[in-house]
């Protein structure tokens, strides 16, 4: 099986976008961190992958004309001090507040770093006004906010219970410092007999604290993040009714905060399709004499999270030959049938397909590895590592050329 049929089996693809279906009151693949560990379908065609990479490159090139405007209203933005509670604001006297009222009028005609001051002073002189039990008492207030903010995210309450919205990792999870070789056997054993998927699951992205169906059989999971959204995918069997699945995995999530959950059934084949999605899940099963097979999908496109989930595949893109100006698209993880297969995507401005066929001998060199076929459009490396291969293409998008590299097992 080829590497690409292993991406496309989890449709995890070098157009991997995410769907609209945020859904901010339930659980939402978050930081790593944020969750305990017991050790310490998604394509597009080329069009829309071009609009991505052309945005994406789009944006670093407008950053910099922008730069000094947007920090100068960042900085009046982030400088202007919050609206303070009734009796805090009562301490300050109508001097200063006129004074602050005059400073915030004369800031739109300043520099930025004389906003940035006249502000500061503004606020250091309402601090010093306020009296120190009122100061205390806000710092208390926010403190407590904040708190329950933190936990809000986490935890949840389930038949008058409260419990994390996610699941203990059972085993070691992925990473920044992930290596393709240590995600290739994070992903094997993850696969086969479990007991607690959402604990299996957890090792590659944080995953809902949900229960497994009955004699759970993990047959192929992928996890993949893009620069607009990011999608872990798995397919397992159970001795499960396919409607109990479905029924139960709606309940559960929704219990955990997931909105606007529904069900459905279609005939197929003789038999039927059990369907189901809530929040930013769908799901499906199905059932013959002897099994359930089933699917589990979670795709977000929720920036607050983003830069975790690359964060998570770093390794990654780390042991792929370097290109000049790299800007990240896409890193992807999955084992189909077996076959592991962890890629990543590079984009460049400044560097077309000849460049990256002149300089490609020397990068690969880099990293010690040799040359066992040369195609059009693909060539094979054999690596120092555990893999048997690692692919490398280049492709064009309009403008835009990428480089592809994709390790096998």
């Amino acid at each position: 099986m080829t590497s690409s049929r292993i991406l496309a089996a989890l449709g995890v693809t070098v157009a991997l976008t995410a769907a609209a279906c945020s859904s901010p009151e339930g659980p939402s693949l978050t930081q790593q961190s944020d969750v305990p560990t017991a050790e310490e379908e998604v394509t597009e065609s080329g069009e829309a992958a071009e609009t991505v990479e052309t945005e994406v490159l789009g944006e670093t090139q407008e950053q910099e004309s922008d730069t000094e405007t947007t920090t100068s209203s960042a900085a009046e933005a982030q400088d202007e001090p919050d609206a303070q509670p009734v009796e805090l604001q009562n301490t300050v006297d109508t001097e200063m507040a006129e004074a602050n009222e005059q400073a915030q009028s004369a800031m739109l005609s300043m520099s930025a770093d004389d906003a940035q001051a006249i502000a500061a002073q503004n606020a250091m002189a309402e601090v010093n006004a306020m009296s120190e039990v009122n100061a205390m008492a806000e710092v208390n207030a926010m403190d407590e906010s904040l708190s329950a903010t933190e936990t809000a995210e986490t935890e949840t309450v389930v038949a008058g219970e409260v419990v994390s919205r996610f699941a203990v990792a059972e085993g070691t999870v992925i990473e920044s410092v992930s290596t393709p070789d240590e995600i290739a056997i994070i992903l094997e054993q993850i696969t086969g007999p479990t007991d607690n998927l959402a604990g299996q699951l957890s090792r590659l992205a944080p995953f809902p604290n949900i229960p497994s169906p009955n004699d759970t059989e993990v047959l192929d999971v992928g996890f993949g993040v893009s620069t607009v959204g990011a999608i872990l995918t798995v397919d397992f069997e159970t001795s499960a009714r396919a409607e109990d699945v479905v029924e139960e995995l709606l309940a559960d999530l929704t219990a955990l905060g997931e909105r606007n959950g529904s069900v459905e059934e279609f005939e197929q084949d003789g038999g039927t399709l059990f369907t189901g999605s809530v929040g930013e899940f769908s799901f499906q099963a199905a059932s013959d004499a002897d099994t359930t097979t089933a699917n589990i999908t979670f795709q977000t496109d929720d920036l607050r999270f983003l830069d975790d989930h690359q964060a998570r595949l770093a390794g990654v893109t780390e042991a792929s030959p370097a290109v000049s100006a790299p800007v990240f698209v896409q890193a992807n993880v999955a084992i189909v049938d077996g076959e592991i297969a962890v890629s990543s995507v590079w984009a460049t401005a400044e560097m077309d397909g000849d460049d990256f066929r002149e300089t490609e001998a020397d990068r690969v060199d880099d990293l010690g590895w040799e040359l066992i076929s040369d195609g059009d459009f693909l060539r094979t490396y054999s690596t120092p590592g555990q893999s048997e291969s690692a692919e490398v293409s280049v492709l064009q998008l309009g403008d835009v050329w990428q480089q592809v590299v994709t390790f096998n097992y």
